[in-house]
């Protein structure tokens, strides 16, 4: 671990027993590493303070603690993950602008404006307004605030700009610039409205999706699973102006071939699912160090800790999970190690994981009785706070990406490119895509599950322009609906915004 300088009402006791110790045989023989960085931990009680994991590293557990220096060495720790967002994987060569970002918004004008854009957003999946009225009211909202939308601009022009989720601070970590970020997208949107209904510019609108999707982007390269999340949700709303803009009366072959460029770029930006998890781990050995602090109070609402202690039957539910903490969280890291490892293959590969984690879950070795002959729950924090919920995040990345191949496939068959993108398998079924090509359009259909109950299918008009250049045989489509629109439940994790 890092050397870790104490809080100076501990030095002198401290410095007395190394002291002592030196003078004994083999004292003072290990932690003599001058090039390891020393670290002055927050105040006890703090958030930062339990990411440095200090109660956690004292655990008598030898196949915890080697768990632990496992993840150490992949420089996985909290710590090492909050890190490299602050001062870059170059060792300093990053800067970043989340301070500027914040000063585009008070934080009371931020939740103010974040309200009125929200409420002025189209509620159709076809990125219309129901009403002039509706689109006026939401072109005067975007001109008044189109000086903030530029300034915002040029910090995503920005190629040294990051956001920063702080780890140290697990569940209570401050994610308040998502609402910026998503402040910052709905301008975007609004200004890519404003070029195709007011000037019938479907090029202008084109730019606006691609700042949209900048804003995604930063918000996907987060090691963070909310921000993740976030990120798809927006990716969502991008693809329906893209959409929009192709099926302008004025979208030519060059409009296409634009709109096919933007959607591969953001394509090969697409993050590392696996730094994702990584990330969600050092939020979980957080939250197991709140719990040995027995400062959960703190983390969980009244209302969520009164139900997590009534569905295990606890009346103390810090000491009950404090009793077997070693045996939970222990299991927490090697199901999310699993979890992880997996994360590197398409989901429909790797989703069996699950069923084989609760079945785990769900043995009777990892219950035993207390005095009373009462079962308890060994791993309280692991299968009811830290674990539900991944596989539903899992697959809502896995259908992020299937969107948008999908839209790609469906692009490059309009334009009738010799070397279309090599998307073959939808990463969430398993499935091949269904790309169609149509009379007068190309749709690419049951991108999810059809048991879903929901749209299943992208489409978009062929422009006259480049029509007599799609010469596949026409097909019968299958039975569907159209353009999706995922829903994004909300992920179990109590203290985290949005």
């Amino acid at each position: 671990m890092k050397h870790i300088l104490p809080s100076p009402a501990i030095i002198v006791p401290l410095f007395a027993i190394l002291t002592i110790g030196c003078l004994l045989p083999l004292g003072c023989g290990k932690d003599t590493d001058e090039n390891k960085p020393q670290v002055n931990v927050p105040p006890y009680g703090t958030p930062e303070h339990y990411g440095y994991l200090l109660k956690t590293q004292t655990a008598r557990n030898p196949y915890l603690i080697k768990e632990l220096d496992r993840i150490e060495e992949e420089e996985a720790l909290p710590e090492d993950l909050t890190d490299t967002q602050t001062y870059g994987s170059d060792g300093g060569g990053a800067k970043f602008m989340v301070p500027e970002l914040s000063r585009l918004f008070t934080k009371t004008d931020r939740d103010r404006v974040l309200r009125e854009a929200e409420n002025l957003y189209p509620k159709e999946k076809d990125f219309k307004f129901d009403s002039p009225d509706h689109l006026q009211r939401m072109l005067k909202f975007l001109d008044y605030h189109n000086t903030t939308r530029e300034a915002a601009r040029k910090i995503a022009d920005r190629d040294d700009f990051r956001l920063h989720a702080n780890l140290l601070q697990g569940m209570f970590a401050e994610l308040a610039f998502v609402d910026v970020v998503w402040i910052c997208a709905y301008l975007e949107a609004y200004q890519a409205a404003e070029s195709l209904y007011v000037r019938n510019d479907p090029e202008k609108a084109l730019e606006a999706a691609a700042y949209m999707l900048r804003w995604a982007t930063f918000l996907g390269n987060e090691p963070h699973l909310i921000t993740r999340l976030e990120a798809a949700y927006l990716r969502t709303e991008a693809m329906h102006v893209i959409i929009a803009a192709l099926h302008s009366n004025n979208a030519s072959a060059d409009t296409f071939q634009n709109a096919y460029t933007i959607v591969m770029k953001h394509i090969n930006l697409w993050p590392d699912e696996q730094k994702i998890w990584r990330g969600e781990r050092a939020v979980g050995m957080h939250t197991y160090e709140v719990a040995r602090n027995s400062d959960l109070g703190s983390l969980l609402e009244p209302k969520e800790y009164t139900e997590l202690a009534e569905t295990v039957g606890a009346e103390n539910l810090d000491l009950y999970i404090y009793s077997n903490i070693n045996t939970d969280e222990l299991f927490y890291l090697n199901a999310m190690r699993r979890i992880i490892d997996a994360a590197a293959l398409p989901f429909h590969e790797r989703k069996y994981l699950f069923a084989t984690i609760e079945d785990e879950l769900n043995q009777p070795t990892i219950e035993k009785e207390d005095q009373q002959g009462k079962k308890r729950d060994r791993t309280v924090l692991a299968d009811k706070l830290l674990l539900p919920g991944i596989e539903q995040s899992q697959k809502i990345i896995a259908e992020d990406q299937a969107n948008w191949e999908a839209l790609a496939r469906v692009i490059a068959e309009i334009l009738h490119l010799p070397n279309k993108p090599k998307f073959e398998t939808n990463p969430l079924t398993g499935k091949l895509y269904q790309v169609v090509p149509l009379d007068d359009s190309v749709a690419a259909y049951n991108i999810v599950p059809l048991d879903q109950n929901r749209s299943t299918s992208i489409k978009i008009p062929i422009p006259k322009s480049i029509r007599p250049a799609i010469d596949e045989e026409k097909t019968t489509p299958p039975e569907t609906e159209t353009v999706p629109r995922p829903d994004i439940p909300a992920v179990p994790q109590p203290g985290v915004p949005r």
